[in-house]
């Protein structure tokens, strides 16, 4: 069963994030950057082929 997530918000200040369309990191996925020291964490939506339709994310 997938995710229903259609957005991501990344509020670590020095870990990546990257999110996958399959279970076990595999498929198409989407990378978030860390947010600036004193950045604020922003929210961004998803790509179409992830969308609703996501199984898997980590920090990098």
């Amino acid at each position: 069963m997938k995710n229903n997530a259609a957005s991501v918000q990344n509020c670590s200040s020095v870990d990546n994030y990257r999110v996958y369309y399959n279970s076990g990191y595999g498929g198409t996925s989407q990378y978030f950057a860390h947010r600036d020291p004193y950045g604020s964490c922003k929210l961004t939506n998803l790509i179409s082929a992830l969308k609703n339709e996501n199984a898997s994310q980590h920090f990098a």
